[in-house]
């Protein structure tokens, strides 16, 4: 089991060996031995010689780490690199006062008092250095400098002025004890710091860890042989070996030093500079990005490496730059060769680009983005940039030709639900007039009264199929301002009361209103078409129970819950369900349901009345659909305006090219008393008009077939009259243009089928003549 083991050590021992280079031990050993040479020959230059390296190394070590602060800096390196500035001042003047040297002649053993100075300041700094290492308070390099110079200046001033500093050496004696001592002393800070070294190894690349290793080995070697000479002029072989393991000591950490805040740290930016350029080259290939640099003092050019596959073609080897923009435009596509030469003119290609076709070699067509700049730092350059957006163009125009059709796919619509309404209304609109008429004329027939009131019930269900077409249109025409009242949902919610009690009962099922006083803030015309599509749905898919609605307040608002306990709905289908002309396929469907536009409508009023729209569902057990509205102040009790019972005054030109409404709406209004001229177009409204005015009112539909439109017809006759006519159209158009026409006239807009009470109503206040009452 010990075998990994003896060859994980021998490895590491190989591995520190090679922490120097051959040259390197070359160069230590030749060094070592020159120096044991001048030692033999002179100790005095041997030992000044020793000494200035070191402090050459020390200074150096100052040097490097105060010009590679930005990429070196840490705690470590910021406490040994000031620290070594007085370490290297201390060593220069132990070369100065060392016995033999006529510099210090007060005093001949001033030297082992230096030596001990600088190896406590130096051994601590060691220490602390390593020990700081990697903690979150940052080291001040100021600070340090300021800490080394007062312990500096204080060794100095004991040694040479206050000689308080203990004596290190007695002549005939040797060492002093406080030398021995302190020589153990510093070995051990050495040995301290060697552990944390340790610990910390991985916070250091492996050559410089191994460096750093031998430069405290090393240090600690030196210091055991500092600790057991006793010649009198300090120059026996323990002194001299001591001085030699410095070098190596010294030049460990110096090359420690340069390895890792100079060396590694530079070969890291080349690696990274390296890494970058690939990752753009592979980023540029990627996007099928190239580009094109000028230098415009020199006839200097560069190519990207994916010129060729980004633009199609490789342009010559040498050419210049006329002939990189000759051989551009050759193959740029004759119909883009304008756009390409005006942007030319106009400055190179412009910064946010020129998009260009280019035909490559292979024939293939490639859309290229073309975008230019000057740089103007150093030298004039042109850069170039070319980016392949065929793929970009193509689903730009993918997207352009699809959001084409998916317009003209929903005008198709509107225009077949405006035209659809329009033509099923005009007969219904005869109806109305006609069965009111006969409802009028039938009060005293019980029995013909009963009949008219089913058949008015049955013209209400296809009524209301057409409404919800009408309104899914203009809602899809965005031409419904609403108008936000303050709404009584008492009133409201109690009228659909009586009206669906009576068709809830007539399915077997109950309707009850649960409301107390609430006001909201709505369009009381769109609140009541969205709670009737609500209360109808909910009618529909109720086999038995019944259907509750009910107001609640909430904060500052109110939530309106239409509760059934009908088939319910399926998690899955809760957001398809409010999509238009989509019913759900379920054993509870009521078959006669609509058209599926119903819950489609909720959801749009609610958007426009600033409601939202809830939906909490069981499936086989009911739903809770609620509208969320803000609350309103409640307003003053209002008076029900009676339905105009006098009869009408003057006459009423009627324009309206269908037959049959134009003599259902003749016969009522000659029932309310109006005297009546009816025309099948405009141009035949224009030729009656001279014969029989003045007109208390125009009535006009706005579509009268091929000839003039309704509202085109008002403003021939008031121009022709030479005043203004009070005027009502009726449409059952929903396109948009065509209700915004009507809207910005002065005619009184009604949207077919109109019942008798509306028209009537109308029709008093523009004979009236109350605002909005004549076509300008």
């Amino acid at each position: 089991m010990p075998e990994p083991r003896i060859t994980s050590a021998s490895s590491e021992i190989v591995a520190t060996i090679r922490a120097f280079s051959a040259l390197e031990w070359a160069a230590l050993a030749f060094g070592a031995a020159l120096a044991h040479l001048a030692g033999a020959y002179n100790y005095l230059l041997f030992h000044t010689a020793v000494e200035f390296f070191a402090a050459c190394i020390c200074f150096n070590i100052f040097v490097i780490l105060a010009t590679t602060q930005d990429i070196s800096q840490n705690n470590f390196l910021k406490i040994i690199g000031v620290t070594y500035v007085f370490v290297g001042l201390i060593d220069l003047l132990h070369a100065f006062a060392y016995k033999g040297m006529p510099i210090f002649t007060d005093y001949d053993y001033y030297a082992p008092q230096l030596w001990v100075a600088a190896r406590y300041l130096e051994s601590s700094a060691a220490f602390i250095g390593l020990l700081t290492l990697n903690a979150r308070l940052k080291v001040s390099a100021a600070a340090v400098f300021l800490i080394g110079f007062a312990i500096t200046a204080a060794f100095l001033l004991s040694i040479f002025h206050y000689k308080s500093f203990p004596v290190c050496f007695i002549a005939g004696q040797g060492l002093t004890p406080f030398k021995v001592a302190s020589e153990f002393v510093i070995i051990a800070i050495y040995t301290a710091a060697l552990v944390i070294l340790q610990r910390r190894r991985a916070l250091f690349d492996a050559d410089v860890f191994r460096l750093l290793r031998i430069w405290l080995v090393a240090a600690m070697m030196m210091e055991l042989c500092f600790s057991f000479y006793t010649a009198p002029l300090m120059d026996d072989a323990l002194n001299e070996l001591g001085h030699i393991i410095k070098i190596f000591s010294f030049y460990a950490l110096y090359k420690a030093i340069v390895v890792g805040s100079v060396r590694n740290p530079l070969m890291l930016v080349a690696q990274e500079l390296r890494d970058s350029e690939k990752r753009l080259r592979q980023a540029m290939a990627a996007a099928g990005l190239t580009y094109i640099e000028i230098d415009l003092a020199r006839p200097a050019i560069r190519l990207g490496d994916n010129f060729a596959e980004v633009m199609g073609y490789q342009p010559k080897a040498g050419a210049s730059a006329n002939d990189i923009k000759a051989e551009l435009v050759a193959h740029i596509d004759p119909g883009d060769h304008v756009r390409f030469l005006d942007a030319q003119r106009r400055g190179a290609v412009p910064r946010s680009g020129v998009e260009l076709r280019v035909i490559g070699d292979d024939g293939r067509i490639r859309w290229i983005e073309s975008a230019a700049n000057v740089r103007a730092d150093g030298d004039a350059r042109l850069f170039i940039t070319n980016l392949d957006i065929t793929a970009r163009v193509r689903a730009r125009d993918a997207l352009v030709a699809a959001k084409s059709r998916a317009e003209r796919a929903d005008q198709a619509k509107s225009k077949f639900l405006a035209a659809a309404s329009h033509d099923l209304r005009q007969p219904v609109q005869a109806l109305i007039l006609y069965l009111s008429m006969i409802g009028r004329q039938v009060q005293d027939l019980p029995k013909a009264k009963e009949t008219v009131k089913r058949m008015q019930g049955a013209l209400d269900g296809l009524s209301n199929l057409l409404t919800a077409i009408l309104d899914i249109s203009r809602l899809d025409a965005g031409v419904i301002a609403p108008s936000l009242v303050s709404v009584d949902l008492d009133e409201m919610l109690g009228r659909l009361a009586n009206e669906y009690a009576t068709k809830a009962a007539q399915r077997g099922l109950t309707f009850r209103i649960g409301a107390r006083k609430r006001f909201v803030l709505a369009d009381e015309t769109l609140l009541e078409r969205a709670l009737r599509n609500l209360i109808e749905n909910a009618l529909r898919y109720t086999h038995t129970g019944g259907v509750l609605v009910g107001a609640r307040r909430r904060g500052d608002r109110v939530r309106i819950d239409v509760v059934d306990t009908g088939v319910g709905v399926a998690p899955e289908r809760r957001d398809e369900i409010f999509m238009e002309f989509v019913q759900l396929d379920n054993p509870g469907r009521d078959m006669e349901k609509g058209l599926g536009l119903g819950l489609a409508i909720v959801s749009r009023v609610a958007r426009l009345m600033n409601a939202t729209v809830e939906l909490a569902s069981t499936p086989g057990r009911g739903s809770r659909f609620s509208l969320v509205l803000p609350a309103a102040a409640p307003l003053a009790a209002k008076t029900a305006a009676p339905e105009p019972s006098a009869p009408g005054q003057g006459r009423i030109l009627v324009v309206e090219d269908n037959a049959i409404v134009r003599d259902g709406l003749e016969a009522m209004l000659r029932d309310w008393g109006y005297e009546t001229v009816t025309a099948a177009s405009g141009e035949e409204a224009l030729a009656l008009a001279e014969a029989h005015e003045p007109f208390v009112a125009h009535m006009l539909d706005y579509s009268l077939g091929r000839g003039m439109s309704g509202l085109q017809t008002a403003r021939a006759l008031a121009r022709r009259a030479g005043a203004k006519t009070p005027t009502v159209i009726l449409t059952g158009d929903t396109a948009k243009e065509r209700i915004a026409e009507i809207g910005a006239s002065e005619a009184e807009m009604l949207h077919k089928p109109v019942t008798a009470s509306q028209l009537r109503s109308v029709l008093a206040r523009v004979c009236a003549r109350e605002p909005r009452g004549a076509v300008n």
